[in-house]
């Protein structure tokens, strides 16, 4: 007989182990980038009419850069509001010449190259789908300290005059694992909330689709399916509530693409029809995350065991 608990258990082992990646960021030359940013007071400066500065409040930007699969190269993730794209940097080893790729929105494509100097600051010439034929933009990068660079990119006309428009900001350095927590502590939060609307599509989307749960030994759930069985049956006749905050946790252990969390919870079941007896179950709760691109928040429950108290 298999052994239900056997397959939380490895994955924590294997979550113990940091993961080696095929880059290594001191050989590769976008390294001063790698982490994950924000825009510095939420500001962000732009200028579309070539004369009229708007300042613009973008709470939540955040940037992601990590390198891939190559010494010489690195992906920026952003997430700006309702506004998302990414960034693709290449570094030619013979010129020492960047190749810019981006997309952006659903329309905003760029292309172009550019240079570092020895400080890390990084210039470039992009074009863009969606701006004036022959107009390109220089873009500027200049690094203020370790954890702080300005960037500004500026429009220019087909003639090679800048057109008055531009747009930037500061960005400032997020530690990585207090950003993974603010993530984590969202999944819980919808997760949560998800239970309180009975809505079972929005629990399985942050379930990654070969889920495992234990919460005896002979109540073991495997995938979306198992999930949706027991979640049918459970609100149809219950109303369901939880006490404590998702912030609450006795501990987490953060890896580049998995979390382990251990924490209390309490689980409150109001009938929805008279023949049911209401309830009050009280437990601890160990979870393994793993980054999902297809969970709304990026991250979704792999592993969870409950143990009553």
């Amino acid at each position: 007989m298999r052994n239900p608990l056997l397959s939380f258990f490895t994955l924590v082992v294997l979550v113990s182990s940091p993961l080696q990646g095929a880059s290594s960021g001191k050989d590769n030359p976008f390294s001063p980038f790698f982490g994950v940013w924000t825009l510095k007071g939420d500001t962000f400066n732009q200028v579309w009419d070539g004369k009229t500065l708007e300042t613009v409040n973008i709470p939540n930007h955040i940037t992601i850069c990590k390198p891939i699969n190559t010494a010489q190269s690195m992906l920026c993730e952003v997430n700006a509001s309702s506004f998302a794209g990414h960034i693709l940097w290449t570094m030619n080893t013979e010129s020492q010449i960047v190749s810019h790729l981006s997309h952006f929105g659903d329309a905003r494509h760029g292309v172009g190259s550019g240079t570092l100097d020895a400080n890390d600051n990084f210039i470039s010439k992009v074009s863009f789908q969606g701006e004036p034929e022959g107009s390109h933009r220089q873009y500027q990068y200049k690094w203020h300290s370790k954890d702080e660079y300005e960037m500004k990119s500026v429009q220019y006309s087909e003639s090679g005059e800048p057109t008055g428009n531009w747009y930037g900001g500061t960005f400032i350095r997020l530690d990585e694992n207090t950003f993974i927590k603010q993530q984590i502590n969202e999944t819980n939060s919808q997760i949560r909330q998800a239970f309180i609307d009975a809505d079972i599509d929005q629990i399985l989307s942050l379930h990654h689709k070969h889920v495992e749960k234990v919460f005896a030994w002979d109540n073991h759930q495997r995938g979306h399916d198992d999930m949706r069985k027991a979640l049918e049956g459970l609100f149809v006749d219950y109303q369901l509530s939880f006490e404590g905050q998702v912030e609450d946790m006795r501990s987490m252990h953060i890896d580049s693409n998995y979390v382990s969390m251990i924490a209390d919870f309490t689980l409150v079941g109001t009938p929805r029809n008279k023949s049911n007896q209401a309830f009050t179950y009280s437990g601890v709760t160990m979870i393994t995350y793993t980054r999902d691109s297809n969970s709304p928040t990026g991250w979704s429950t792999l592993r969870e065991m409950v143990i009553a108290k």
